[in-house]
């Protein structure tokens, strides 16, 4: 009886020390694994927008600091999954891509800073992609997407803004080219012979301006714009006897960043109309809306989804952008695991605390959410704001209320936006911490200088204005109050 009982104990024995031994082994396994699923969404829709319809079939790919690519497809519910071996601690470059969808450069992301505390669940991102449909819009009426007025005609009125692209693809966002020079024509339905000097057409000039556009089509239609490329004015009654308008022009005097982005995202058109004489010199101009001789323009849904503007791009020159993905570490990256939404509203409670009447409270995660995007700690940006503007309360000689960081317009900053008294002007106080962000990861960090020394040395050097002589100490405290207050 006893040797049966001390060969059950064995066996039991034996069992559980198999158990453990597995339950080891199995813990090994998951120590050694790296490998990090990022999953999501793909719905269709422009840049702004995660409310569409979910895209199935839809190419994911992401692209890290070294070039190396992981792919994902979406399934039937439009849900994608990539697996990353031993993921890189710096950010991925992401293009989304389907046959009959633009495809789109959607940004960057750094896995790092939204990995979950169990390891083995997905880390999160949604993104969208927009329909080959309808290259042109118009800015007359703020429809929903597609654009365009509820007849299904375009209209060329006075003051109207219109956006025309070509289809984008992949090839196109990877192999990147800056276009010397561009040609287009909008096609429109004029005006009987009959009824132009009924209208006054004789005396009457449109004049056109093409603008780049150089960020993503937006569903709020939020788009930033380069500097003017091209100009034309014409007289209506040769418009009208043409049936279209042709726009062909060089614009290399511009930069090649901006002809890049134009490559991509298109041309906004800006038309007006006024009296001129013979040479077109303007004798009145419209006012109120009076002289608005509004052209029809057929929209691309009434021509089988084709593009109703086909744009020409010539004279390509390569353009290699800096990366940027990983150049410079703690502590103004954007700290490891940090919650944008947390993180925010500590940035607003010490902002209370510090400048109560700042018109920048409340803004505390648009700095959060600009710094996570760019790879950029978010105390570094309110420190500048703090000694540029005191937190936006001091303009100085800016004029623009917006442009808390007091960037200037020109080349060196090789800002997006318009211009008012030498000083970029912005919408907006969440576009102007985008721009911020931007601006020190293209101008300061992607050439290596990842100090607040050395960002000072160009940014506000020594004997360029007599704050500039503490810049470096001053924006450094308001850094390390903030880092203590929020980051530790």
């Amino acid at each position: 009886m006893k040797a049966k009982k001390v060969k059950v104990l064995l066996i039991v024995s034996g069992i559980f020390l198999l158990i453990f031994l597995a339950l080891l082994v199995f813990n090994l396994f998951i120590q050694a694994d790296t490998t990090t699923l990022v999953q999501g969404s793909i719905f269709e829709g422009l840049s702004d927008s995660t409310s569409g319809p979910p895209v199935s079939g839809a190419t994911i790919i992401l692209i890290d600091n070294k070039n190396n690519q992981y792919t994902g497809v979406t399934n039937v519910n439009g849900v994608y999954t990539v697996k990353i071996q031993t993921p890189s601690p710096c950010a991925y470059r992401v293009i989304v891509s389907k046959k009959g969808y633009n495809d789109r450069d959607a940004g960057t992301i750094n896995l790092n800073q939204k990995r979950p505390n169990n390891p083995r669940m997905p880390i999160r991102y949604n993104f969208s992609i927009d329909r080959e449909v309808d290259y042109m819009w118009s800015n007359y009426f703020n429809t929903s997407y597609p654009y365009g007025y509820a007849d299904s005609k375009y209209h060329f009125s006075t003051w109207d803004l219109y956006a025309v692209r070509n289809i984008v693809s992949k090839s196109q966002i990877l192999d990147k080219k800056a276009p010397a020079k561009a040609s287009f024509e909008v096609p429109f339905q004029g005006y009987p012979q009959m009824m132009e000097k009924m209208m006054g057409l004789d005396k009457v000039w449109a004049i056109f301006q093409v603008v780049p556009i150089t960020s993503e089509w937006t569903a709020s239609k939020q788009m930033s714009v380069g500097k003017p490329a091209y100009t034309i004015k014409k007289r209506m009654t040769e418009l009208n006897k043409e049936g279209k308008i042709k726009f062909d022009f060089s614009y290399s005097n511009l930069d090649k960043e901006t002809r890049y982005k134009s490559w991509i995202y298109g041309f906004e058109v800006v038309t007006g109309f006024y009296v001129g004489d013979d040479n077109g010199n303007p004798v009145q101009s419209a006012t109120g809306g009076s002289l608005n001789p509004d052209f029809r323009i057929n929209r691309s849904e009434d021509n089988g989804y084709k593009p109703i503007v086909k744009i020409a791009y010539s004279d390509l020159e390569d353009f290699s952008s800096p990366q940027c993905l990983c150049q410079w570490g703690s502590p103004l990256a954007y700290p490891v695991g940090a919650d944008t939404t947390t993180l925010g509203a500590c940035l607003d409670n010490w902002l209370k605390a510090k400048a109560p009447d700042s018109p920048l409270i409340g803004q505390g995660k648009a700095f959060a959410e600009a710094g996570m995007r760019a790879n950029i700690n978010p105390a570094f940006l309110l420190a500048i704001a703090g000694q540029e503007s005191g937190y936006g309360r001091v303009q100085g000689g800016n004029p623009n209320e917006e442009n808390f960081f007091n960037v200037k317009c020109g080349e060196h900053q090789k800002t997006e936006h318009g211009c008012n008294g030498g000083y970029a002007s912005f919408n907006n106080y969440s576009e102007a911490i985008n721009e911020l962000a931007d601006l020190l990861v293209r101008v300061y960090l992607c050439r290596g200088l990842d100090t607040i020394g050395k960002i000072q040395d160009e940014y506000c050097p020594h004997g360029d204005h007599p704050y500039c002589e503490e810049w470096e100490g001053s924006v450094t405290q308001i850094f390390n109050q903030i880092t203590r207050a929020c980051l530790r």
